[in-house]
């Protein structure tokens, strides 16, 4: 049982009302902690995958080689599923330009698993990336989707030009919203 004091200043009555008030201001601010954290996760792993793709242009540009990326589940093969960039991707030098990362390939970085409740996904069929010696990429432009798996319009994208420069977009090329398959 709770015993209240009266000679505190507070009678029973203010203290219920100052704890409902405190549930309500409660209730309405945890949504939006968790809208808060789960946008800046977004933009987290966007921001690290565009400085990953920086990386690997900037290398292959200084060590005039082929580099790639790809998504790979164990660090060292790629897995060929353009859907599942969050499962973690590597970078290496892909002096063959098979997109593969070969036995002698050297790994330039590895890339862990993103964040739960979040996907990663090229554009359909992309999937690797490429960089050439003189920093373009190779083939058309390619959108990298960032899709919160609990508030789509959290969705974000990178869209890597053919000149191999990359562009943050809260859109897709065609400005429709981002949006990854499930």
């Amino acid at each position: 049982m709770i015993h209240v004091s009266l000679r505190s200043g507070f009678s029973l009555l203010q203290l219920m009302i100052t704890l409902a008030v405190a549930s309500v201001l409660l209730s309405l601010g945890i949504p939006q902690w968790s809208h808060l954290v789960e946008n800046n996760l977004i933009a987290a792993e966007r921001s690290q995958f565009s400085a990953v793709l920086q990386f690997a242009r900037h290398t292959a540009v200084t060590q005039n080689r082929t580099v790639s990326l790809c998504p790979s589940v164990d660090a060292t093969v790629c897995s060929g599923d353009y859907l599942a960039w969050h499962t973690g991707y590597i970078v290496f030098a892909d002096d063959n330009g098979n997109k593969q990362r070969d036995t002698g390939d050297t790994v330039l970085r590895i890339v862990p698993p993103a964040r739960a409740g979040m996907m990663i996904q090229s554009s359909k069929g992309r999937k690797a990336l490429r960089y050439r010696m003189d920093g373009s990429a190779w083939g058309s432009n390619v959108t990298l989707r960032f899709c919160a798996v609990h508030n789509t319009r959290l969705n974000r994208a990178i869209i890597v030009h053919g000149s191999g420069r990359v562009r943050l977009s809260n859109t897709l090329s065609n400005g429709k919203p981002v949006a990854c398959e499930r």
